[in-house]
Protein backbone atom coordinates (compact mmCIF):
# COMPACT_ATOMS: atom_id res chain seq x y z
CA UNK A 1 0.00 0.00 0.00
CA UNK A 2 2.84 2.20 0.60
CA UNK A 3 4.66 1.74 -2.34
CA UNK A 4 1.32 2.24 -4.27
CA UNK A 5 0.99 5.98 -2.64
CA UNK A 6 4.69 6.75 -3.32
CA UNK A 7 4.25 5.17 -7.11
CA UNK A 8 1.29 7.64 -7.23
CA UNK A 9 2.81 10.74 -5.83
CA UNK A 10 6.35 9.86 -7.92
CA UNK A 11 3.59 10.33 -11.61
CA UNK A 12 2.31 13.01 -10.08
CA UNK A 13 5.68 15.03 -9.56
CA UNK A 14 6.57 13.54 -12.85
CA UNK A 15 3.95 12.67 -15.21
CA UNK A 16 6.17 12.73 -18.11
CA UNK A 17 7.56 9.34 -16.30
CA UNK A 18 5.24 7.22 -18.81
CA UNK A 19 6.87 3.85 -17.89
CA UNK A 20 5.76 4.44 -14.26
CA UNK A 21 2.10 5.51 -14.98
CA UNK A 22 1.84 2.54 -17.44
CA UNK A 23 3.42 -0.37 -14.49
CA UNK A 24 0.88 1.97 -11.35
CA UNK A 25 -2.37 1.41 -13.89
CA UNK A 26 -1.51 -2.25 -14.34
CA UNK A 27 -1.55 -2.86 -10.59
CA UNK A 28 -4.64 -0.68 -10.60
CA UNK A 29 -6.09 -3.22 -12.89
CA UNK A 30 -5.10 -5.71 -10.74
CA UNK A 31 -6.84 -4.65 -7.52
CA UNK A 32 -9.95 -4.05 -10.09
CA UNK A 33 -9.35 -0.02 -9.52
CA UNK A 34 -10.25 0.25 -13.84
CA UNK A 35 -11.22 3.65 -13.44
CA UNK A 36 -7.83 4.88 -12.00
CA UNK A 37 -5.89 2.75 -14.33
CA UNK A 38 -7.36 4.72 -16.90
CA UNK A 39 -6.43 7.67 -15.85
CA UNK A 40 -2.94 6.65 -15.38
CA UNK A 41 -2.67 5.75 -18.28
CA UNK A 42 -4.09 8.75 -20.00
CA UNK A 43 -1.57 10.51 -18.24
CA UNK A 44 1.29 7.81 -19.65
CA UNK A 45 -0.61 8.39 -23.00
CA UNK A 46 -0.50 12.51 -23.00
CA UNK A 47 3.09 12.30 -21.70
CA UNK A 48 5.54 14.84 -24.10
CA UNK A 49 7.91 12.32 -23.98
CA UNK A 50 6.02 9.23 -25.59
CA UNK A 51 6.58 9.49 -29.22
CA UNK A 52 3.56 8.28 -30.91
CA UNK A 53 4.74 6.10 -33.12
CA UNK A 54 6.44 3.82 -30.92
CA UNK A 55 6.21 0.37 -29.23
CA UNK A 56 5.23 2.10 -26.31
CA UNK A 57 2.50 3.88 -27.04
CA UNK A 58 1.04 0.87 -29.39
CA UNK A 59 0.99 -0.86 -26.01
CA UNK A 60 0.02 1.82 -23.83
CA UNK A 61 -3.67 1.79 -26.57
CA UNK A 62 -3.86 -1.52 -25.97
CA UNK A 63 -3.88 -1.38 -22.66
CA UNK A 64 -6.30 1.31 -22.89
CA UNK A 65 -9.25 0.16 -25.59
CA UNK A 66 -9.14 -3.25 -23.29
CA UNK A 67 -10.06 -1.66 -20.37
CA UNK A 68 -12.47 0.67 -22.06
CA UNK A 69 -14.19 -2.25 -23.21
CA UNK A 70 -14.30 -3.98 -19.94
CA UNK A 71 -16.17 -0.62 -18.56
CA UNK A 72 -18.63 -0.89 -21.76
CA UNK A 73 -16.99 2.65 -23.29
CA UNK A 74 -17.74 1.52 -26.65
CA UNK A 75 -15.91 4.98 -28.72
CA UNK A 76 -12.85 5.55 -26.19
CA UNK A 77 -12.35 1.85 -27.11
CA UNK A 78 -12.24 2.45 -30.60
CA UNK A 79 -10.47 5.52 -30.45
CA UNK A 80 -7.75 3.43 -28.79
CA UNK A 81 -8.09 0.14 -31.43
CA UNK A 82 -7.09 2.61 -34.28
CA UNK A 83 -4.04 3.28 -33.17
CA UNK A 84 -3.37 -0.53 -32.57
CA UNK A 85 -4.86 -1.69 -35.33
CA UNK A 86 -2.62 0.98 -37.74
CA UNK A 87 0.44 -0.44 -36.01
CA UNK A 88 -0.48 -4.47 -36.97
CA UNK A 89 -1.41 -2.80 -40.51
CA UNK A 90 2.07 -1.08 -40.42
CA UNK A 91 4.59 -2.56 -37.68
CA UNK A 92 7.83 -0.50 -39.41
CA UNK A 93 5.88 2.93 -39.29
CA UNK A 94 5.37 2.52 -35.30
CA UNK A 95 8.98 0.97 -34.82
CA UNK A 96 7.43 -2.07 -33.36
CA UNK A 97 10.13 -4.61 -32.27
CA UNK A 98 9.68 -8.20 -32.90
CA UNK A 99 8.36 -8.96 -29.69
CA UNK A 100 5.67 -6.89 -29.57
CA UNK A 101 4.69 -7.28 -32.96
CA UNK A 102 4.99 -11.03 -32.22
CA UNK A 103 2.05 -10.22 -28.98
CA UNK A 104 -0.17 -8.41 -30.70
CA UNK A 105 -0.12 -11.03 -33.35
CA UNK A 106 -0.73 -13.91 -31.29
CA UNK A 107 -3.38 -12.31 -28.57
CA UNK A 108 -7.33 -12.88 -30.00
CA UNK A 109 -7.55 -9.27 -27.52
CA UNK A 110 -5.41 -7.14 -30.69
CA UNK A 111 -6.74 -9.48 -33.65
CA UNK A 112 -7.93 -8.17 -36.63
CA UNK A 113 -11.39 -9.80 -36.11
CA UNK A 114 -11.80 -8.51 -32.56
CA UNK A 115 -10.78 -5.23 -33.33
CA UNK A 116 -12.99 -5.29 -36.42
CA UNK A 117 -15.83 -5.86 -33.77
CA UNK A 118 -15.17 -3.15 -31.51
CA UNK A 119 -15.38 -0.68 -34.45
CA UNK A 120 -18.86 -2.33 -35.62
CA UNK A 121 -20.46 -1.75 -31.87
CA UNK A 122 -19.15 1.48 -32.06
CA UNK A 123 -20.73 2.32 -35.52
CA UNK A 124 -17.79 2.65 -37.62
CA UNK A 125 -18.38 0.28 -40.98
CA UNK A 126 -15.13 1.66 -42.57
CA UNK A 127 -12.81 0.51 -40.26
CA UNK A 128 -14.52 -2.57 -39.40
CA UNK A 129 -14.34 -3.66 -43.19
CA UNK A 130 -11.03 -3.04 -43.19
CA UNK A 131 -10.20 -5.23 -39.64
CA UNK A 132 -12.42 -7.93 -41.05
CA UNK A 133 -10.53 -8.14 -44.87
CA UNK A 134 -7.58 -8.15 -42.89
CA UNK A 135 -8.30 -10.75 -40.58
CA UNK A 136 -9.21 -12.67 -43.78
CA UNK A 137 -5.71 -11.81 -45.00
CA UNK A 138 -4.26 -12.62 -41.85
CA UNK A 139 -5.50 -16.67 -42.50
CA UNK A 140 -6.31 -16.07 -38.29
CA UNK A 141 -10.11 -15.42 -38.48
CA UNK A 142 -12.48 -18.15 -38.37
CA UNK A 143 -14.04 -17.95 -41.96
CA UNK A 144 -17.97 -18.38 -41.45
CA UNK A 145 -17.26 -15.43 -38.94
CA UNK A 146 -15.93 -13.07 -40.88
CA UNK A 147 -18.23 -13.73 -43.44
CA UNK A 148 -21.34 -12.90 -40.83
CA UNK A 149 -19.22 -9.72 -39.88
CA UNK A 150 -18.94 -8.45 -42.66
CA UNK A 151 -23.29 -9.11 -44.02
CA UNK A 152 -23.26 -6.93 -40.29
CA UNK A 153 -21.26 -4.10 -41.63
CA UNK A 154 -22.56 -4.08 -45.00
CA UNK A 155 -26.24 -3.72 -43.91
CA UNK A 156 -25.33 -0.84 -41.27
CA UNK A 157 -23.73 0.92 -44.60
CA UNK A 158 -27.11 0.12 -46.65
CA UNK A 159 -24.80 -2.08 -49.05
CA UNK A 160 -27.51 -5.03 -48.59
CA UNK A 161 -26.76 -6.76 -52.16
CA UNK A 162 -23.23 -7.31 -50.83
CA UNK A 163 -24.58 -7.96 -46.80
CA UNK A 164 -26.90 -11.14 -48.06
CA UNK A 165 -23.70 -12.04 -50.52
CA UNK A 166 -21.41 -12.74 -47.31
CA UNK A 167 -23.95 -13.38 -44.89
CA UNK A 168 -25.26 -16.68 -48.21
CA UNK A 169 -21.98 -17.86 -47.16
CA UNK A 170 -22.10 -18.33 -43.49
CA UNK A 171 -25.67 -19.61 -43.35
CA UNK A 172 -24.44 -22.25 -46.39
CA UNK A 173 -22.03 -23.49 -44.66
CA UNK A 174 -24.65 -24.73 -41.51
CA UNK A 175 -22.63 -22.88 -38.98
CA UNK A 176 -24.44 -22.10 -35.45
CA UNK A 177 -21.67 -19.99 -34.02
CA UNK A 178 -23.71 -16.91 -34.02
CA UNK A 179 -27.18 -18.33 -32.92
CA UNK A 180 -29.92 -16.99 -33.79
CA UNK A 181 -28.21 -13.47 -34.93
CA UNK A 182 -27.65 -14.86 -38.17
CA UNK A 183 -31.21 -15.57 -38.91
CA UNK A 184 -32.48 -12.34 -37.59
CA UNK A 185 -29.83 -10.53 -39.36
CA UNK A 186 -31.34 -12.34 -42.80
CA UNK A 187 -34.72 -11.07 -41.81
CA UNK A 188 -33.21 -7.39 -41.45
CA UNK A 189 -31.84 -7.64 -44.80
CA UNK A 190 -34.78 -8.63 -46.73
CA UNK A 191 -36.92 -6.33 -44.69
CA UNK A 192 -34.11 -3.37 -46.24
CA UNK A 193 -34.41 -5.03 -49.60
CA UNK A 194 -38.23 -4.79 -49.37
CA UNK A 195 -38.28 -8.94 -49.89
CA UNK A 196 -39.00 -9.79 -46.60
CA UNK A 197 -41.83 -12.62 -48.39
CA UNK A 198 -38.79 -14.32 -49.22
CA UNK A 199 -37.88 -14.83 -45.70
CA UNK A 200 -39.83 -18.39 -44.55
CA UNK A 201 -38.85 -19.46 -47.71
CA UNK A 202 -35.20 -19.01 -47.49
CA UNK A 203 -35.53 -20.64 -44.04
CA UNK A 204 -37.19 -23.64 -45.16
CA UNK A 205 -34.57 -24.76 -47.70
CA UNK A 206 -32.05 -23.95 -44.96
CA UNK A 207 -34.01 -25.93 -42.20
CA UNK A 208 -34.30 -29.09 -44.56
CA UNK A 209 -30.76 -28.95 -45.32
CA UNK A 210 -29.97 -28.56 -41.63
CA UNK A 211 -32.35 -30.75 -39.94
CA UNK A 212 -30.36 -30.88 -36.29
CA UNK A 213 -30.14 -27.14 -35.89
CA UNK A 214 -32.56 -26.56 -32.86
CA UNK A 215 -32.04 -22.50 -33.00
CA UNK A 216 -32.89 -22.54 -37.03
CA UNK A 217 -36.09 -24.79 -36.49
CA UNK A 218 -36.85 -22.81 -33.81
CA UNK A 219 -37.09 -19.45 -35.45
CA UNK A 220 -38.47 -21.01 -38.62
CA UNK A 221 -41.44 -21.72 -36.12
CA UNK A 222 -41.37 -18.81 -34.84
CA UNK A 223 -41.73 -16.84 -38.05
CA UNK A 224 -44.59 -19.66 -38.43
CA UNK A 225 -46.47 -17.91 -35.68
CA UNK A 226 -45.73 -14.55 -36.96
CA UNK A 227 -47.19 -15.57 -40.58
CA UNK A 228 -50.32 -16.88 -38.70
CA UNK A 229 -49.20 -20.82 -39.87
CA UNK A 230 -49.81 -22.25 -36.22
CA UNK A 231 -50.02 -25.80 -37.38
CA UNK A 232 -47.01 -25.92 -39.10
CA UNK A 233 -45.44 -23.98 -36.23
CA UNK A 234 -46.69 -26.27 -33.70
CA UNK A 235 -45.88 -29.59 -35.34
CA UNK A 236 -42.27 -27.96 -35.98
CA UNK A 237 -41.88 -27.00 -32.57
CA UNK A 238 -42.69 -31.00 -31.13
CA UNK A 239 -40.58 -32.41 -34.02
CA UNK A 240 -37.71 -30.25 -32.67
CA UNK A 241 -38.08 -30.93 -29.09
CA UNK A 242 -38.34 -34.21 -29.65
CA UNK A 243 -39.72 -35.32 -26.42
CA UNK A 244 -37.28 -32.85 -24.03
CA UNK A 245 -38.64 -29.86 -22.36
CA UNK A 246 -36.64 -27.20 -24.11
CA UNK A 247 -38.15 -23.65 -22.87
CA UNK A 248 -38.12 -21.94 -26.37
CA UNK A 249 -40.24 -24.81 -27.87
CA UNK A 250 -42.17 -24.57 -24.43
CA UNK A 251 -42.85 -21.02 -25.05
CA UNK A 252 -43.58 -21.15 -28.68
CA UNK A 253 -46.24 -23.76 -27.92
CA UNK A 254 -47.49 -21.87 -25.00
CA UNK A 255 -48.09 -18.82 -27.51
CA UNK A 256 -50.01 -21.19 -29.78
CA UNK A 257 -52.05 -22.27 -27.51
CA UNK A 258 -53.03 -19.46 -25.98
CA UNK A 259 -53.57 -18.05 -29.50
CA UNK A 260 -55.91 -21.21 -30.52
CA UNK A 261 -57.53 -20.37 -26.58
CA UNK A 262 -56.82 -24.30 -26.41
CA UNK A 263 -56.37 -23.78 -22.51
CA UNK A 264 -55.25 -27.17 -21.43
CA UNK A 265 -52.49 -27.19 -23.40
CA UNK A 266 -51.59 -23.83 -22.41
CA UNK A 267 -51.50 -24.95 -19.15
CA UNK A 268 -49.89 -28.16 -19.49
CA UNK A 269 -47.02 -26.09 -21.60
CA UNK A 270 -46.27 -24.00 -19.00
CA UNK A 271 -46.23 -26.48 -16.25
CA UNK A 272 -44.10 -28.03 -18.57
CA UNK A 273 -41.95 -24.42 -18.61
CA UNK A 274 -42.05 -24.27 -14.64
CA UNK A 275 -40.48 -28.15 -14.00
CA UNK A 276 -43.81 -30.14 -14.28
CA UNK A 277 -44.84 -28.20 -11.17
CA UNK A 278 -48.81 -27.96 -11.20
CA UNK A 279 -49.62 -24.50 -11.08
CA UNK A 280 -51.54 -22.46 -8.12
CA UNK A 281 -52.72 -19.74 -7.03
CA UNK A 282 -50.08 -18.97 -4.87
CA UNK A 283 -46.51 -19.10 -6.72
CA UNK A 284 -44.42 -22.01 -5.55
CA UNK A 285 -40.86 -21.47 -4.33
CA UNK A 286 -38.18 -21.85 -7.19
CA UNK A 287 -36.31 -24.56 -7.33
CA UNK A 288 -32.59 -24.52 -8.75
CA UNK A 289 -33.57 -26.15 -12.42
CA UNK A 290 -36.58 -24.12 -12.41
CA UNK A 291 -34.96 -20.81 -11.46
CA UNK A 292 -31.97 -22.03 -14.20
CA UNK A 293 -34.54 -22.28 -17.10
CA UNK A 294 -36.13 -19.03 -16.26
CA UNK A 295 -32.49 -17.41 -15.80
CA UNK A 296 -31.97 -19.25 -19.37
CA UNK A 297 -35.54 -17.77 -20.77
CA UNK A 298 -35.13 -14.64 -19.53
CA UNK A 299 -31.71 -14.04 -21.11
CA UNK A 300 -32.87 -15.43 -24.47
CA UNK A 301 -35.42 -12.30 -24.13
CA UNK A 302 -32.33 -10.56 -23.32
CA UNK A 303 -34.62 -9.34 -20.02
CA UNK A 304 -31.27 -7.81 -17.76
CA UNK A 305 -32.85 -7.53 -15.01
CA UNK A 306 -34.55 -10.83 -14.80
CA UNK A 307 -31.50 -12.77 -16.13
CA UNK A 308 -29.57 -11.59 -13.17
CA UNK A 309 -32.56 -11.83 -10.51
CA UNK A 310 -33.32 -15.83 -11.73
CA UNK A 311 -29.34 -16.85 -11.79
CA UNK A 312 -29.19 -15.42 -7.80
CA UNK A 313 -32.24 -17.71 -6.94
CA UNK A 314 -30.20 -20.80 -8.79
CA UNK A 315 -27.10 -19.71 -6.88
CA UNK A 316 -29.21 -19.58 -3.62
CA UNK A 317 -30.79 -22.90 -4.45
CA UNK A 318 -27.77 -24.15 -5.31
CA UNK A 319 -24.46 -22.75 -3.98
CA UNK A 320 -21.66 -25.63 -4.89
CA UNK A 321 -22.76 -24.28 -8.57
CA UNK A 322 -21.75 -20.60 -7.86
CA UNK A 323 -18.88 -20.70 -10.26
CA UNK A 324 -20.65 -22.08 -12.98
CA UNK A 325 -23.56 -19.87 -12.74
CA UNK A 326 -21.10 -16.92 -12.32
CA UNK A 327 -19.84 -18.06 -15.67
CA UNK A 328 -23.11 -18.43 -17.40
CA UNK A 329 -24.40 -15.07 -16.33
CA UNK A 330 -21.68 -12.97 -17.04
CA UNK A 331 -21.67 -14.52 -21.15
CA UNK A 332 -25.48 -13.88 -21.47
CA UNK A 333 -24.55 -10.22 -19.70
CA UNK A 334 -21.47 -9.76 -22.39
CA UNK A 335 -24.46 -11.01 -25.35
CA UNK A 336 -26.81 -8.09 -24.13
CA UNK A 337 -23.91 -5.77 -24.20
CA UNK A 338 -24.42 -4.89 -20.34
CA UNK A 339 -20.36 -5.18 -20.31
CA UNK A 340 -20.38 -2.95 -16.94
CA UNK A 341 -22.47 -5.50 -15.29
CA UNK A 342 -20.58 -8.33 -17.22
CA UNK A 343 -17.24 -7.35 -16.05
CA UNK A 344 -18.44 -7.27 -12.49
CA UNK A 345 -19.60 -10.49 -12.45
CA UNK A 346 -16.35 -11.81 -14.07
Amino acid sequence: KDALEYAKKAVKLDPQDYLLARRLAILMAQQRNIPEAINLLNIAANAKSLKKLSADNVTIQRDLAIMYTAMGKKKEAADAFITVFRARQDPKKYHLDPATRQRLQQSDITSYERMGQVFLDDNRPRLAIQAFKAAEKDAKGKPGSLNFNLAKVYHQTKQNDKALKELDKYLDAQLQTKGRAAYELLADILKAQKKSGELIGRLEKLAKLDRFNSTLQYYLADQYVSAGKLKEAEALYVKTMAGSDDPKALLGLATIYRRQKRSDKWLEALQRLVGRRALTAKPPKLKFEESLVLAKVAAEARDTKATVQFYRFAMKARPAAESVLYGELGSALLQAEQYKQAAAVF
